[in-house]
């Protein structure tokens, strides 16, 4: 993601990881289960792009024969894609610890793959302005550009951690809380946990980052900002995983 790229060339705001819901059981995810996450998102494109091509394919005036014969071999695709998106989502689900959905959901919502919480990281990225962030006091975040509501009725929370200037913080606010970033929230020390923080940025943005001098910078290999977050970016500057 390019906005990633350009702020950490400039020691500016990165979110590292965010996840917004019903937070008991989230954990971090590793690059591997990112990786499943956006094989299915792909999936389900595909499927989708398939099933919209059986459809004109099937209201089209002349052919229609031909072409609903060519698009049966295609329609069994999206069963394939859809199930190997939910076994994908399945595998990130279980793996990463999601929590189970809130008591009294719709019995849908207890299916495995079902999380009451959403990764917001990639959304809170693009809505960095100038190395800032700030989410508005009494403004529900189901309701923000790209948010959905993954647990209705429930009392949901936000958990964003962050690194600026090379040094990482986390912080968690309420569904109606301001949230004004940098300067809020704790320091990050544990270096396990500035790892999985490290591993699952460079993962999503593209970029070549590393836990090390306390905080998340750039990897050795990579041309590092003295005293603050550094990054390299590959040449199409794209993101690993996206929304």
């Amino acid at each position: 993601m390019r906005k990633a790229a350009t702020e950490a060339a400039k020691k500016g705001l990165i979110i590292l990881d965010a996840a917004y819901g019903l937070l008991e059981g989230y954990q971090t995810p590793t690059p591997g289960q990112l990786a499943a996450v956006a094989s299915a998102a792909a999936a389900r494109r595909s499927a989708a792009e398939a099933a919209a091509a059986v459809t004109a394919a099937a209201a089209a005036p002349s052919g229609a024969g031909a072409a609903a014969a060519d698009g049966a071999t295609a329609a069994s695709l999206p069963a394939s894609a859809a199930a190997a998106e939910d076994d994908g989502e399945a595998a990130a689900a279980a793996a990463s610890g999601a929590g189970q959905p809130a008591e009294g959901a719709a019995p849908a919502a207890q299916a495995p793959a079902a999380r009451p919480w959403l990764d917001a990281t990639l959304v809170l990225q693009q809505l960095v302005e100038r190395g800032r962030l700030g989410l508005h006091e009494g403004v529900p975040k189901a309701g923000l550009p790209g948010f959905t509501d993954p647990a209705p009725g429930a009392a949901k929370a936000l958990r964003v951690a962050y690194a600026y200037q090379g040094t990482v913080f986390e912080a968690t606010v309420g569904e109606e809380q301001a949230l004004a970033l940098p300067g809020g929230g704790r320091r990050v020390l544990d270096a396990d946990r500035l790892a999985a923080l490290a591993a699952a940025a460079s993962a999503r943005y593209g970029l070549q980052l590393e836990a090390r001098d306390g905080g998340v910078r750039a990897a050795a290999a990579a041309s590092a900002l003295p005293g603050g977050v550094a990054a390299t970016a590959p040449e199409d500057g794209g993101a690993a995983a996206g929304l």
